[in-house]
């Protein structure tokens, strides 16, 4: 069993207090340290949160909510043995390949230990304020990941898609290991893979035609709390139909 610090880059948000609390969790023994991302907290939401019984976002307007990868920039070099997780990048919201090259970047630089987790985003009005589309963010989802394991798999790649759309180019550097499949769409791994050191989960909110329905695996979240800790069996991988047929994504490797 590993452990892991959640939504650590939100209680720990000025350099002093996120390197003691990033050294404190290494030398307890904790795993890894995560960071949520929300780029604003709109005054007004109409979007239920889908995690708690009233559909309230347990956070106030001024709850700090770093951008995950800065943060965890500096954690990795706070704490060289921490593995750096994301909980979640809402990927609709972002260019998929600033993003790869973001990701692809803070995995080298930390020596491998990138921990993503992906979704659609479940706050409409944050998306209206971005001025990103809310419609199709799923499969606008699938085809950024898809794109990106494109760029990751080497150079001179070349995408096009519906959303994404480039001729052949070179994305460099490239995750610290490069043993990743490129046409894996990021649904399920293959039986015979090994359980992921690195991973990506897809947690995501049902659209409005009832598909993408994702939650984020393995996540207890305790209500009310600024942190929590997320526990993470390495080892387990409930790719089967039973999990298939709750309408959940599994977790399956992003890069490896």
């Amino acid at each position: 069993m590993k452990v892991g610090l959640a939504f650590a880059s939100s209680i720990s948000t000025d350099g002093a207090s996120a390197l003691a609390l990033c050294q404190r969790a290494e030398a307890a023994g904790f795993e890894s340290v995560w960071g949520g991302e929300h780029v604003i907290m709109p005054d007004s939401i109409v979007s239920k949160y889908p995690y708690t019984p009233d559909g309230k976002i347990p956070a106030e307007p001024e709850t700090p909510i770093p951008d995950p990868l800065i943060w965890l920039a500096f954690a990795a070099a706070a704490a060289p043995t921490l593995r750096l997780g994301t909980c979640i990048l809402i990927v609709p919201q972002r260019n998929p390949l600033i993003l790869a090259k973001e990701l692809a970047t803070l995995d080298q630089l930390s020596g491998g230990r990138v921990e993503l987790g992906l979704g659609v985003g479940w706050m409409k009005e944050e998306f209206d304020a971005l001025g990103v589309p809310w419609e199709k963010r799923g499969a606008r989802n699938d085809e950024y990941i898809e794109a990106m394991r494109t760029l990751w798999q080497g150079p001179h790649a070349e995408y096009h898609g519906d959303f994404v759309d480039f001729e052949p180019a070179t994305c460099s550097p490239r995750p610290a290991e490069q043993d990743h499949d490129a046409s894996n769409k990021g649904t399920q791994p293959a039986e015979h893979e090994p359980a992921p050191v690195r991973h990506m989960c897809t947690a995501a909110q049902p659209e409005e035609n009832g598909k993408n329905a994702f939650h984020q695996e393995r996540q207890h979240h305790q209500n009310g709390q600024r942190g929590y800790a997320c526990e993470r069996k390495q080892d387990e991988r409930n790719t089967d139909e039973k999990q298939n047929a709750k309408g959940r994504k599994a977790i399956t490797p992003l890069w490896r």
